[in-house]
Formats: C-alpha cells, structure tokens, sequence
C-alpha cells in the first residue's frame, strides 16, 4: 500500500506543478485593457473631451508593452497569458475603433478618408483575430512570439490613431494619411509573418505528435 502511495506521488506533483498561475501582475495588465474599452466607450458617450478618449487609448497600448516586459521580468510568462494578451488586444483595438466609427458617425464628423485610415490602422487586428480565436481552441497550442514588425506596428497604431483622431477635430493636424498606409502596410506584413509562423508550429506540433 505504501509502495502505491510512492509511486502515485510523482504523478500528482507533476500535475499541480503543471496548473499556471493566472493572478498575476502581467495579466493585470492585460485586463486592464479590457476595462479601459469600456472606460472609453463612457467617456464617448458621456461627450467627454477627445483628449481624455486619446489619453486612455496611449495608456492601454502602453500596457501592451508593459504586461509583456513584465512577465519575462518576473519570469510569469505562461499560455495563458499569451492567449489573454491576445485577446485583450483585439478587444480593446476593435472595440475602440468600433466606438469611434459609431460616435463619429452619429455625429456627422466621419468621413470615408478618415474611416479608411482608422481600418488600415487596425488591419492587423481585424486579420489575426480568427486565427487568434482557433489556436485558443486547440488544447496545449502555444502562440508565435511577438516579431520585432509586430513591435514595430504597436508603436505606429499607438502614434496614428491619436493622430487621425485630432485631424478630425482639429485642422491643424492636416491629413496624417501616410501614417496609415505605413501602418496598415507594416500591419499587413506583420499578419503575414503571424499566419506564417502559426503554420511552422502547426507543422511541428504535428510531427512530434507520437504515434499511439
């Protein structure tokens, strides 16, 4: 009996040590971004000034950098972490877009330019979120690492979507079209890498996969 007892241990350890610590710093970050898409959309609504909107939108995308460089500093990287990123990034670029075009356009002030630049802007989003989706079906699917073009296109979205925003408002801004085509252009690539780079560890997980 107690020779079972010693031999079933090994078995229940490896599974506890396999369950991930999901309340953590990082993923705080990561919901924070969730929370600030609704915080937005009360400030569009509310007609709070476009400012504020813009203000809320830097400090989330700043969250994206920060939730990531956090868990390789606390070593909390995880799977589920990488799929909650993902997710509340698409949540929080769509839903922010979508809230913009709404109050945008029920008030007269969008215009097909400035909606075209918005969509090149969140291209990227819009692209990957249903691969995103499927590898978050499939069980023990890791996610591709974040490529430097991926880094590259946060950095933009984060300068023009504040910038497209105040040109609505704002004259002075001019028209920051180029920002979205370089943008939507470094989204594009960016998606191309992501699909590529799915299909890789598609392919090797497959082949790893021992036969019964």
């Amino acid at each position: 009996m107690l020779n079972k007892e010693i031999e079933q241990k090994p078995a229940f350890v490896e599974a506890t040590a396999g369950k991930e610590n999901v309340c953590n710093i990082p993923n705080f970050l990561t919901f924070s971004r969730i929370i600030g898409t609704f915080l937005v959309a009360f400030f569009i609504f509310a007609d709070f000034h476009i400012f504020y909107i813009i203000a809320i939108f830097i400090i989330a995308m700043f969250t994206d950098v920060l939730d990531g460089f956090a868990a390789r500093k606390l070593k909390s990287e995880s799977k589920f972490g990488a799929k909650f990123d993902m997710v509340a990034d698409r949540f929080f670029m769509i839903g922010f877009f979508l809230l913009i075009v709404m109050k945008l356009s029920s008030t007269g002030l969008l215009d097909k330019i400035h909606f075209f630049q918005f969509f090149f802007i969140i291209f990227r989003d819009v692209a990957t979120s249903t691969i995103g989706l499927i590898l978050m079906s499939i069980k023990e699917q890791a996610f591709p690492k974040v490529r430097f073009i991926g880094k590259i296109t946060t950095f933009m979205q984060t300068v023009s979507f504040p910038l497209i925003l105040l040109s609505v408002f704002y004259l002075v801004f001019g028209s920051p079209f180029y920002f979205a085509v370089v943008t939507g252009v470094l989204g594009l690539v960016s998606s191309c890498y992501y699909i590529f780079d799915v299909r890789n560890m598609m392919i090797e997980k497959k082949n790893n996969v021992p036969l019964p």
